[in-house]
């Protein structure tokens, strides 16, 4: 005692701060639902994984996608729907990630019906799927879903050598949460104000379902990050696990001021982008159809509209071809897609998610006829 009385004296700053750390990390580990003051994709990445792994609550078709598909609604079954569909969808993961994301779900439930396998085929380039350890760029991208979705524990499954080296270093710092919250931290007591504390306790009232879950107003950069992602959890309960990037994008104030040129603009840089390749790899599909003939699972390969030109371009007269030839190769495998591929721009918030009008276009066509040629797949008598 008499020793680090003496080190606290030559030196009590630091001991002061170590033991603020330690009363901060105490007083974080205490507080229930932390994740509600995370940022809004983080959010929903960990609200998401806990619907995988809530175990009272089973569903008989899993869509699983990126930003795109996150658009169409799942629902509830019912009288006019005979299976139940929720919506896994999430932005920016990269494809590596589908098959451990169903497999937390199977720890939990029996298996679904059939999967629904969305992903937009630019998923597919080759370079989207490298090891992160060698493109730091791409785990910059995909990094916040990933360390949200999956424990360390459960990661160890998934890498091997230097690549699980590299993630196992970026898991360790986020289980000190001073650390992992550090920014909405900051954020918190640098603009502290009576109304920033009051929303910690405030809660919101129900949306109005004649305005079709659709009041975004609450959703603007300025709102505590509590606040957001309530409404977000009212957003996706209701549309079982969709919300529409687009009507978020319309609330935020930097994409209402995207101009008509700069959403051509957009357009044309990625059909330039996608006019220059035609090279893909398919692997990670073909792994997926076999875990899911395995597992005695039906899968449906579902192809979303894009903005028109796109679909002419020489990389998506390669890819799409090459998913329907996988499908044809397997009676457990149905490739399907809209009856109309080509949406006119101006249904794209920014060139590649749906704008409000192009997300009511989407499900619209989606319930008529899209999803009861799923319906007709899974009541073949094979399956």
């Amino acid at each position: 005692m008499a020793s680090f009385t003496s080190y606290f004296k030559k030196a009590p700053a630091f001991f002061l701060a170590v033991l603020l750390v330690c009363c901060v990390e105490a007083f974080l580990h205490t507080m229930p639902n932390l994740y509600y003051h995370h940022a809004g994709g983080a959010f929903l990445t960990t609200y998401k994984r806990k619907v995988a792994e809530d175990s009272q609550k089973t569903y008989d078709i899993l869509m699983y996608g990126d930003s795109r598909s996150l658009s169409i609604l799942g629902h509830a079954k019912s009288k006019k729907q005979k299976y139940s569909l929720y919506n896994f969808s999430l932005p920016a993961a990269g494809l590596r990630y589908f098959k451990f994301f169903f497999q937390k779900y199977q720890k939990h439930h029996k298996n679904p019906k059939a999967i629904i396998w969305a992903v937009d085929p630019e998923q597919y380039i080759v370079g989207k799927n490298k090891a992160f350890d060698t493109d730091p760029r791409l785990w910059q991208q995909y990094k916040h879903r990933l360390l949200n979705l999956f424990t360390l524990q459960e990661s160890w499954q998934q890498y091997k050598g230097r690549e699980l080296v590299f993630i196992a270093k970026e898991y360790i710092p986020r289980y000190i949460l001073s650390y992992k919250y550090r920014k909405e931290f900051k954020s918190f007591v640098n603009g502290f104000k009576a109304k920033n504390f009051y929303a910690l306790f405030e809660k919101l009232t129900p949306l109005d379902p004649n305005a079709n879950f659709r009041d975004y107003k609450y959703l603007v950069d300025k709102m505590p990050n509590r606040l957001r992602n309530l409404r977000i959890e009212q957003i996706i309960q209701h549309n079982y696990g969709q919300i529409n990037l687009g009507d978020y994008f319309k609330a935020n104030l930097l994409f209402a001021k995207l101009t008509e040129g700069a959403r051509q603009k957009a357009w044309e840089d990625m059909r330039s982008k996608m006019n220059h390749t035609s090279i893909h790899n398919t692997e990670i599909l073909k792994e997926f159809i076999q875990y899911c003939k395995q597992e005695k699972i039906a899968l449906i390969l579902l192809n979303l509209p894009r903005a028109a030109g796109f679909n002419d371009t020489k990389y998506f007269r390669a890819v799409v071809p090459a998913l329907r030839g996988l499908a044809a190769k397997h009676t457990h495998v149905s490739y399907i897609q809209f009856p109309d591929m080509d949406y006119p721009l101006e249904l794209f918030g920014e060139a590649i998610h749906f704008s409000p009008k192009g997300s009511d276009r989407l499900n619209q066509e989606f319930q008529e006829s899209v999803y009861p040629e799923i319906i007709r797949f899974l009541d073949k008598e094979e399956l």
